[in-house]
């Protein structure tokens, strides 16, 4: 019977482990996603104001 608690005991850590890589998985997966977010912003607003800056040359 020991052998079985002991069973249970690590399948219980276990998925605390894996609940917590997953929800580290998923902080890193925000964290991307917003920077990506961020990146592509910047990339439009990069774009609109070198088009700005091109309509003012001509």
């Amino acid at each position: 019977m020991k052998h079985c608690s002991l069973l249970q005991t690590e399948a219980l850590r276990y998925s605390r482990l894996l609940l917590f890589e997953m929800r580290a998985a998923r902080a890193a997966c925000r964290r991307a996603m917003v920077t990506a977010a961020a990146g592509t912003a910047a990339g439009i607003t990069r774009t609109v104001a070198q088009a700005v800056a091109n309509r003012k040359a001509d």
